[in-house]
């Protein structure tokens, strides 16, 4: 068991029932005010007192006849307050601390008088000035972020009115049902850890874009993963400090931050977006539905929010979203889905087709390779040419007539075996021997050649395509 549970476990049965009177957060600063008070006692009047002593002590001193009866009460918690002092606690601290013990004894029936106690004045805390964010600015400071992760931070803080710890708290199981189901605005069904507080709010489309693109980053996304985690690491979560340190260095850059300014608390801290999305929409939207969103509680009437489904709180937050948007609202995105929505079956093909573009690019490449491999066997035959410029074009023709006769005698024999035309083995692999030969030789056996051929055997092209008809003709007469 840890120190600080077995010091709060000994605070008794009638401090903690008073402690649940309390809200979830003041529970925290009394309990820790009671706990010192008793530290104090103890070191008194030794490590068996506990603080029901402290209440009998009381009790028994009220009983007593007026003469008799002594400010026991105001005497013990001015020597706690020079406890305190001497532990090097803040003036405000000791009044907190002084708050929590004088509380718990107005809830048993003592009553204590101030008037008798030396409470130290109260320290007067440095002005927290937060900015006044315009839609222009919210726009700058998104684009000061130098990574998606950042930009979809400030956007899912100022469009949801989230407190920065809460942001930080976020799984991506919170979102993936509605991210995976295209849901615009993003839904968010949260407790607040500060006040115990249920509520719902909203990722707004802007947010939601920047939050993808951030998340296709990301590796291996698991439902307990944090949806936002430092940016060294895929798995440790975000820290409150590491976005308070973010903002303070993308403030330095803002048009509209002065540097006096930063001398201080950082006016465009994270906190200053959850006032924001309060600024920005109050007295447009019910004050009350901005509560709520905000996470805030409100009266049990008013509570019917919480109970309303969750496409009417979509609906609500929809209406009021072009007060926090940037580019363009959820809204506008749906509208635009309408307009170039694509019936399934037609999705169906276009998956297909781009299936078959798939496997024709690759097929391009392998002909790409294959028709750069032929250059480069070209161009180192044409280097090694040993001809005159004449010589070289008589041969270039020469290999082009000779390629197109090699074609019509495969084009024949394919037709007489009643084949389809496919381009000649013989052929290719002929042309590549000539590739191979010297080029003074294969002139000199191609101009031979050519002088052997009677005249009436030398074919053009004209005479060529119709003897092709021919044939073709001659075939369909005998079908």
């Amino acid at each position: 068991m840890s120190k600080l549970v077995e010091k709060t476990a000994s605070l008794g049965t009638e401090a903690n029932e008073y402690l649940r009177t309390k809200k979830s957060s003041t529970q925290y600063v009394y309990r820790s005010g009671l706990r010192l008070f008793l530290e104090f006692y103890q070191k008194k009047y030794g490590e068996e007192i506990n603080l029901s002593n402290f209440l009998d002590r009381l009790d028994v001193n009220a009983q007593l006849p007026r003469r008799e009866k002594k400010r026991l009460a105001e005497s013990e918690l001015n020597s706690f307050i020079d406890f305190l002092a001497d532990n090097g606690k803040s003036n405000n601290s000791i009044r907190t601390y002084f708050a929590s013990v004088q509380n718990f004894l107005k809830y048993k029936g003592f009553e204590l008088s101030g008037r008798f106690v030396r409470l130290p004045p109260p320290t007067i805390k440095e002005v927290n000035h937060k900015h006044a964010w315009k839609i222009e600015e919210i726009r700058e400071f998104v684009d000061s972020a130098n990574s998606m992760r950042d930009k979809a931070i400030i956007l899912c803080l100022f469009q949801s009115g989230l407190a920065i710890n809460e942001l930080c708290d976020l799984n991506y199981g919170n979102i993936i049902a509605e991210l995976e189901a295209e849901k615009l605005p993003l839904y968010l069904s949260l407790t607040r850890q500060k006040t115990g507080q249920e509520f719902k709010t909203f990722f707004g489309r802007d947010a939601i874009k920047y939050l993808m693109l951030y998340l296709e980053t990301r590796k291996n996304l698991k439902r307990n993963s944090p949806l936002f985690t430092m940016s060294d690491s895929n798995v440790n979560r975000l820290t409150v400090g590491a976005i308070q340190t973010k903002f303070r260095e993308f403030a330095q850059d803002l048009s509209f931050i002065k540097k006096h300014e930063l001398e201080g608390f950082n006016p465009v801290r994270p906190h200053s977006l959850r006032s924001a999305f309060r600024s920005r929409l109050t007295n447009k939207v019910d004050s009350d539905l901005i509560e709520f969103f905000m996470g805030h509680a409100i009266g049990g009437v008013k509570r019917a929010y919480m109970n309303l489904p969750i496409d009417e709180l979509r609906e609500l937050y929809s209406n009021f979203e072009h007060l926090l948007a940037i580019e363009k609202t959820s809204k506008d995105e749906l509208i635009e889905r309408k307009e170039v929505k694509i019936p399934p079956g037609i999705k169906k093909e276009i998956e297909e087709l781009k299936t078959t573009v798939s496997t024709l690019s690759k097929r391009n490449v392998e002909l790409e390779n294959d028709l750069n491999a032929f250059k480069r066997r070209f161009d180192h035959f044409s280097n090694t040419m040993d001809l005159s410029q004449e010589e070289a074009n008589a041969l270039s023709e020469i290999i082009k007539d000779y390629i197109n006769k090699e074609r019509i005698e495969a084009d024949h024999e394919a037709r007489r075996k009643d084949k389809e035309w496919k381009n000649s083995k013989e052929a290719k692999e002929v042309v590549r021997n000539m590739l191979q030969q010297n080029p003074r030789e294969l002139y000199e056996e191609i101009k031979k050649r050519n002088k052997e051929i009677p005249e009436d055997e030398v074919w053009d092209e004209e005479r060529q395509q119709k003897e092709r008809e021919r044939r073709i003709n001659e075939t369909n007469c005998k079908a």
